[in-house]
């Protein structure tokens, strides 16, 4: 079937007549000759053919017979002209300089603004470009900050910065990211969608966000893609070198965060070899806090009950380096070669420090005053709330690299272009430690409150000097547990593309016909490691690790130190006396939550393109095979408690023989699966005026479900059941 698809795709264009006819090929500049206009319109006045300009400002009008035309050239930003061509058995070189005479082309931001309007109008589908100098303008501190401006596009942040970007409203996880066409993978351990965060918007060239699809990009995209562009040395005529500095304040820690930029960019060997560098740095020390609340909830009488309201603040370092650099060879006037690079490092440490308020169990003894909703403790009568005070020291360290290869080429009616692409993204998180200290109030006349008269910002109201002295007091609240925990996650993806496409005309209507295939082999895995440990020694409490935060939205009291919590640990970690593994809850979590994955995507399209006076359709359908695999692991519960049981009365309980009872209790399991998508599409682009384009567009995707919603673990409720067949899974 695969043979079969590959063979139909690359041979339907090339099973066309090879007859030739003259061309008329050129390039588009600013007035002085120096900036290429991108997306510039170029269009034969006397048989109707239009191209767009490609990103160095070169455009290609194939299959014309020889004579006389005449080439208008529509520009957003430039006067409409006009240039006469002679077409003889060959190719017509014309290169054409807007704004030379009585006009002018504006450059520099405003300039930008008007190449991504012209590339947006010359578009078959619709999309949204944002350029790079236009974001430069602005305090933006990632690609996803960058995004947000544009039409349709939402982001999702993570501590005040952008993350996520959702395209009209759709599920982050439903959009695809590339740079320079390449997909990029995910650091995430369960999901496919990309941090753009990772990414400084400082070395990019371009952002172009696709909001509908044709059968030559990626299916998978159901949102839309989003595809990121650096500098190529051959966009510019003339050397350039930009550097920026500048830093941002941060009031809450009173911190100023360096940034640091910078773009090389220039040609050699006469215009032919074009290098490109970009690079970027940013450290920021910064500080939130924030309010969070499980639900509202109303009894009839009381209108806002809650149980379980959080306080949190936060103290984090972020730091930011990226790396691009880009290289094209013009081996001739109809091939180029490139090599394209991006390396990205984000660092984020978090130190977080939460106040826990669970009134769950005492809800039913709540009271309202038409304002606060009152808990009050009583343990006789069942009734208690619980206040926790945890700590969270996290380092979360993401890399994401692409490296790409790839030749374009034209040859009368001709054009092939194929690349091999590798990708890689990297997240690790090491020696994360969690720690928590608890209080459980049941005494009576225990009571504390929620003030509700703002939804947004609930208050804590204290009945008595009592309870608000036993909530701020660090001795009365033991230590609970620790948590330590390793992760890593790595997921890279070998591609291959391989397209041809050749003009030609259906009856007296210039058109193209395109086909092409693509390979893409992804292999992903994540690593968990993770340990419980309960506190089982004697007199250590809050007051040994106390420390005080800055939190001006409530009474937070004390809250453990990052330091003091890491110190105790690793002089402790080892003495069961004081910190007890928990070894079944330890490796319940470490094995169900490992996996292996690997996705080959085999893809192959036809499409095809017709120009009808100011009418132009696009259309074709694309055939995608997915072949799935799946390592994981299924975890029995019980049957690891029953055998540590039996090793301990054994006294066998050594650091072996639980390794040989876990491994005993986990099983190995692996699926595999494939399955073919069919999905066409069709554009439809109709110009009314200079300034008024129509487009309609249908497009059939897909979404590939997330790699931790079919990795095959769980966990046995009793593996070995009575009788005889295994029990359900978890």
């Amino acid at each position: 079937m695969k043979k079969f698809i590959a063979l139909s795709a690359a041979t339907s264009v090339l099973a066309l007549s090879t007859a030739t006819a003259a061309e008329i090929a050129g390039r588009v500049t600013d007035g002085a000759e120096t900036v290429p206009l991108r997306g510039a319109t170029v269009t034969v006045q006397e048989t109707g053919q239009s191209v767009s300009t490609a990103r160095d400002g070169r455009f290609r009008i194939t299959n014309v017979d020889a004579g006389n035309y005449t080439l208008i050239i529509s520009y957003l930003g430039a006067d409409t002209e006009t240039v006469d061509v002679t077409v003889g058995d060959g190719i017509a070189n014309v290169d054409i300089a807007l704004g030379s005479s009585d006009s002018i082309v504006v450059i520099g931001q405003r300039g930008s603004l008007n190449s991504a309007l012209n590339q947006q109008r010359a578009a078959d589908g619709i999309i949204t470009v944002l350029s790079a100098d236009a974001i430069g303008q602005l305090p933006d501190e990632n690609v996803a900050e960058a995004a947000r401006r544009a039409l349709g596009v939402s982001i999702a942040n993570d501590q005040g910065e952008g993350r996520f970007i959702s395209i009209r409203g759709i599920n982050s996880n439903l959009n695809s990211t590339s740079v320079n066409g390449v997909r990029l993978t995910s650091p995430e351990a369960g999901d496919r969608r990309v941090g753009l965060d990772v990414i400084d918007s400082d070395v990019l060239k371009n952002i172009v966000i696709n909001k509908t699809l044709s059968a030559d990009m990626d299916g998978d995209a159901i949102g839309g893609s989003v595809d990121l562009e650096t500098i190529s040395g051959l966009d510019r005529d003339e050397m350039l070198l930009k550097v920026k500095v500048g830093t941002i304040y941060t009031e809450l820690t009173e911190d100023f965060g360096p940034k640091v930029s910078g773009i090389y960019a220039n040609n050699y060997m006469d215009g032919r070899l074009g290098v490109a560098l970009s690079g970027s740095f940013q450290n920021r020390e910064f500080a939130s806090d924030n309010k969070e609340v499980s639900s509202w909830d109303s009894d009839g009488a009381i209108p806002f009950i809650n149980d379980e309201l959080e306080f949190r603040n936060y103290d984090i370092e972020r730091e930011r380096l990226s790396l691009a650099g880009n290289f094209d060879y013009m081996v001739s006037d109809n091939t180029k070669l490139y090599l394209n690079t991006l390396f990205n490092e984000f660092s984020d440490q978090e130190f977080r420090s939460r106040v826990e308020v669970k009134t769950e169990d005492a809800l039913d003894g709540v009271t309202f005053d038409g304002r606060t909703a009152f808990y009050a403790a009583d343990e006789d009568n069942g009734l208690e709330f619980e206040v926790d005070r945890d700590i969270k020291d996290r380092l979360e360290e993401q890399t994401i690299f692409s490296i790409a290869t790839g030749f374009e080429h034209t040859k009368d009616l001709w054009t092939i272009d194929s690349s091999l692409a590798f990708t890689s993204a990297k997240e690790e998180e090491p020696d994360r430690l969690n720690a928590n200290f608890d209080q459980t109030f049941g005494e009576p006349g225990q009571v504390i409150g929620i003030d509700t008269s703002d939804l947004l910002l609930p208050q804590v109201v204290f009945a008595n000097a009592s309870t608000q002295e036993a909530f701020l007091d660090a001795s009365a609240y033991g230590l609970d547990k620790i948590e330590f925990e390793n992760g890593e996650t790595q997921d890279e993806e070998v591609a291959f593309t391989f397209n041809v496409q050749r003009d030609m005309q259906f009856g007296s209507n210039p058109g193209f016909l395109k086909s092409g295939v693509k390979l893409r082999l992804r292999d992903k895995r994540y690593d968990y490691d993770f340990q419980e440990f309960g506190y089982e020694g004697d007199g250590d409490d809050l007051s040994a690790f106390a420390t005080s935060v800055d939190y001006p939205l409530d009474t937070f009291g004390p809250a453990p130190s990052a330091g003091a919590i890491r110190s105790f640990f690793n002089a402790n970690r080892d003495d069961a006396d004081i910190l007890e593994l928990d070894e079944v809850a330890s490796r319940l979590e470490s094995v169900t939550s490992t996996f292996e994955a690997s996705e080959d995507v085999f893809a192959a399209y036809l499409m095809g393109q017709v120009d009808l006076n100011n009418l132009r359709i696009t259309g074709g359908v694309r055939v995608e095979q997915t072949d799935v695999s799946a390592q994981a692991n299924v975890f029995d519960e019980k049957g690891f408690e029953d055998a540590l049981d039996a090793l301990e009365d054994a006294e066998q309980l050594t650091a072996a023989a639980i390794e040989i009872a876990a491994r005993n209790a986990t099983d190995v399991t692996l699926i595999k699966q494939d399955y073919t998508d069919v999905l066409p599409s069709i554009a439809a682009r109709y110009t009314l005026g200079d300034d008024i384009i129509i487009r309609a567009s249908y497009y059939a995707s897909i979404f590939r479900p997330n790699f931790g919603q079919f990795v095959p673990s769980g966990v046995y409720e009793d593996r070995d059941a009575a009788d005889g067949e295994p029990g359900a899974l978890e």
